[in-house]
């Protein structure tokens, strides 16, 4: 009431100014139109610079104390302590006009050499031991597959690229690696290096893959290989251009529990029915996942594996595909992300793959169900399989054994190839296909339609 009667304005500052929070702004670099946001965080940045520069904005005055980088925690502890008066600290940097990308650490000798590259086709020529360059060191390469690589025989990280100087230096000198660099040309024009692994963020997956096969090196990459048909060309392209063998991490199609089911359904007549459950649980909207630039939304990067196992369990490749989503009620329901993907399959079979984040995290993740030819098999998220046939059953594994998914199978059979000069155990034009079907299943979202995959 006083601020009306007195016709007041009560102004707070703002430290950044808007667009702090919006990963589009701060991720993706676009800006907010000036007739619309005249200070954003950006041009707040940029004035206040440009002020310091003209000297019409001076803080030496503020500054109080001033400790190279080096005495960092004296700084603190002068501070914490009171025994002085304090008003600006500054912590100061080597000034290095051209800093180094890259820290040495060791060194790793090859134990044998390989053969002169044979001229033309893919190149099988033995490596032993294989030595690995890692692109990225996030959560899944710290958490799931530098565990599922460590002491499988031959494999020898090498170097490690990363955005982040820190989170790379980390990592090298954990596993001790040879280097570690912000430069991810480094690793590619490093002849030492046998196979680059791929494991950044969805988005970058096919340059990085083009630009791996046609530096001469084999390629494992997280899926999804491509977040559309533009970027997979490019792979296509690079692929049938150079020597390069190249690896998805579908690993579910190597789980153990996957090798039994396929094992005892050779002996089974087609078509099959197989059905795929996902409960992923909620994630919200505004992670990187869901970005189309970064992430291509949780179809093209996550349904893709149930896609994969699909066509291993059935043995061929979708021919058609429909989908259909929940209708999004709000609440931060994203359509996408709880939808049923029909797959009609070459051989007749037919796949279908419920995936929603409607559940509970707490329940089971999986569950694979296939019918035919008189017999069932049920695999409950990758612990226990059951086989039903002729009246008789027989189960795999226990509901007290650990999930397998198959990460540490994948990575045998990755090295042991390379090792052995021998194919990469899954066919490039596997990889296509189920791209192209995650590609046909939002279409068919958009559409209602089914839509065929040439």
């Amino acid at each position: 009431k006083i601020f009306y009667e007195k016709e007041l304005n009560f102004v707070v500052s703002r430290a950044w100014g808007p667009g702090m929070y919006d990963p589009q702004y701060e991720a993706g670099k676009i800006d907010y139109p000036l007739p619309y946001v005249r200070w954003t965080a950006q041009r707040n940045m940029e004035h206040f610079l440009a002020l310091l520069a003209d000297g019409r904005v001076t803080v030496d005055h503020l500054i109080t104390h001033r400790y190279p980088i080096e005495q960092a925690v004296s700084a603190y502890e002068m501070i914490m302590s009171s025994r002085e008066p304090v008003i600006g600290v500054v912590l100061q940097y080597p000034q290095d006009p051209d800093p180094a990308r890259t820290i040495r650490l060791g060194h790793h000798d090859r134990q044998s050499a390989s053969a002169a590259q044979p001229a033309g086709g893919k190149d099988l020529r033995p490596r032993d031991p294989v030595r690995i360059g890692l692109v990225g060191a996030g959560l899944f390469a710290k958490g799931t597959l530098l565990p599922a690589l460590k002491g499988v025989h031959g494999a020898a990280l090498h170097a490690v690229a990363t955005s982040s100087g820190v989170s790379g230096s980390h990592l090298a000198r954990r596993y001790g690696l040879s280097y570690a660099t912000t430069d991810t040309d480094a690793l590619l024009s490093d002849p030492d290096i046998d196979l680059i692994m791929i494991l950044t963020r969805h988005g970058s997956h096919a340059d990085l893959v083009a630009k791996a096969l046609h530096a001469g090196k084999h390629v494992f990459v997280e899926k999804p290989l491509a977040l559309d048909e533009a970027q997979l060309q490019q792979v296509i392209e690079a692929y049938q251009e150079t020597p390069g063998q190249l690896m998805v991490g579908f690993n579910r199609r190597f789980a153990p529990l996957t090798a039994f089911a396929v094992s005892r359904l050779t002996r089974v007549s087609r078509p099959l029915i197989v059905t795929v459950r996902a409960n992923v649980g909620y994630i919200a909207p505004e992670v990187w996942v869901h970005d189309p630039q970064q992430g291509g939304g949780n179809i093209i990067g996550e349904v893709c594996h149930f896609v994969d196992l699909i066509q291993t369990i059935t043995g061929f490749q979708p021919t058609s595909v429909y989908a259909r989503p929940v209708e999004a009620s709000g609440d931060g329901i994203i359509a996408e992300d709880n939808v049923i993907i029909t797959l009609s399959m070459a051989d007749g079979s037919i796949g279908t793959i419920i995936y929603t984040a409607l559940g509970d995290k707490a329940f089971e993740r999986e569950r694979v169900e296939v019918f035919g030819g008189g017999a069932a098999c049920v695999i409950e998220n990758f612990r226990t399989l059951t086989w039903s046939s002729a009246g008789r059953h027989k189960q795999v594994g226990s509901i007290l054994s650990g999930v397998d998914r198959g990460h540490r199978a994948e990575m045998e059979a990755l090295i042991t190839a390379l090792r052995t000069g021998q194919p990469f155990p899954v066919t490039f034009e596997s990889y296509i296909s189920t791209t192209r079907a995650t590609f046909a299943a939002i279409e068919s979202l958009r559409t209602g339609m089914p839509v065929a995959i040439g």
